[in-house]
């Protein structure tokens, strides 16, 4: 037992059920064990009860609004009314190895409660620290804006809206810090914009940075089939055509967009959600749609894409499976989605570039090592309809 003297903080020793119970016979042990032990319990009891300092009672009069920290020693965020899509984001990101710890490393200017960075910090400290069952991030609601303006916690929002613009917010704070971007630093990588002319030789690429890659999920069955919608591009030709400049003339192109540079953690966000111009309103795809736990980014890379251009030319395309990954050698991968799915194999579908066949081609263990394996470790769910409905996560603990 602790002294009796006055303290300004008071907090249970023991604030579960079990560990109470396993204290209380502990000292019913030790009192039947030793008389010596009997009396200075007495003592201390006696004292307890007669001692005219209030404050020492304070410490046994421990009350917490809420329960204690589950047993599956997390801590949950509460909802304040419709913060669900607040939540799931907010949970995910926390549970990235690395991502609280870098963020809580970095002094901010504590006597600026209003700052959206130091709010950030006090849900992840609590999340990481808290013996309670889960944190009111009311100060949190307050000071995130939405393009500018306050949000309404009561009113849904979009998750990977927040997502983008809380990264966004963060990231552009660090920076004015002489800070290492945290989010970019892990969900960033890099679009390349690819021209190529079929008439002649010469291929033109634009870089563009991204935290997230958005897939459609109408008229596609599964994750590598909207992939292979996302590189397949279109062909510019006839009065479309794309002029060359180093050809001064124009000429039949295919513009496509693939991956340059693959992130450390792949965010993939499936578009479930649209707008109906002509009725004035909001649209759900419930569409079914699988996705794999392991996902073989390769193909739809840059450097995947040019493999196969010379494959092809040079007549070497094979049809043949192509070996299974191991996880243990992957990177890991979250997925922000609206709708929780699995997984399946899908062939590329031949293109009229010309640039796959109507397979899949093998991607060589040069390509398969350098960072296009990733394994799902989350996915944010939203059941119910466009305008109204609940956010929740999967999330693999991988702290």
């Amino acid at each position: 037992m602790d002294s009796l003297t006055a303290s300004k903080n008071y907090w249970a020793k023991c604030t579960g059920k079990e560990s109470r119970h396993a204290a209380y016979h502990l000292l019913v042990q030790l009192v039947m064990a030793s008389q010596q032990n009997l009396e200075a319990l007495v003592e201390h009891l006696v004292t307890l009860h007669h001692t005219l300092n209030p404050d020492s009672l304070k410490e046994f009069q421990y009350a917490p609004a809420v329960d204690g920290r589950g047993s599956s020693g997390f801590v949950g965020l509460k909802n304040g009314g419709a913060t669900c899509y607040m939540n799931s984001v907010l949970q995910h990101l926390f549970l990235i190895p690395g991502v609280a710890e870098d963020i809580l490393a970095v002094c901010s200017d504590k006597e600026n409660e209003d700052s959206l960075f130091y709010q950030l910090q006090m849900v992840f400290a609590h999340l990481m620290e808290s013996q309670l069952q889960y944190y009111v991030p009311d100060k949190f609601w307050k000071c995130f804006r939405m393009d500018g303006q306050p949000v309404n916690v009561r009113e849904q929002q979009d998750a990977f809206e927040f997502y983008t613009r809380l990264t966004e917010q963060v990231d552009d704070y660090l920076k004015s810090q002489a800070k290492e971007k945290v989010f970019a630093q892990r969900f960033g990588g890099v679009y390349s914009i690819q021209r190529i002319c079929q008439d002649c030789p010469h291929r033109y690429e634009r870089e563009e940075p991204f935290l997230a890659l958005n897939l459609t999920v109408t008229k596609c069955h599964d994750l590598q089939d909207s992939l292979d919608q996302f590189v397949k591009g279109e062909l510019l030709e006839g009065d479309n055509a794309y002029y060359c400049e180093k050809c001064n003339q124009k000429r039949t192109a295919l513009i496509r967009t693939c991956v340059k540079t693959l992130p450390p953690v792949l965010v993939i966000q499936l578009k479930r959600f649209g707008y109906d111009w002509e009725a004035s309103r909001a649209l759900k795809f419930d569409d079914y749609f699988k996705f794999p736990w392991i996902l073989d980014m390769g193909n739809y890379t840059a450097d995947g894409l040019a493999e196969q251009e010379e494959e092809l030319s040079s007549g070497c395309g094979s049809r043949g499976a192509t070996p299974s990954p191991d996880p243990k050698d992957s990177e890991s991968s979250i997925n922000l989605s609206v709708t929780a799915t699995s997984s399946t194999h899908s062939p590329l579908k031949a293109r009229k570039s010309g640039i796959t066949s109507g397979h899949t081609p093998k991607i060589s263990a040069r390509l398969r090592h350098k960072g296009a394996i990733y394994e799902l470790v989350g996915v944010i769910v939203h059941s119910g309809q466009a305008s109204a409905g609940h956010y929740y996560s999967y999330i693999k603990d991988r702290r």
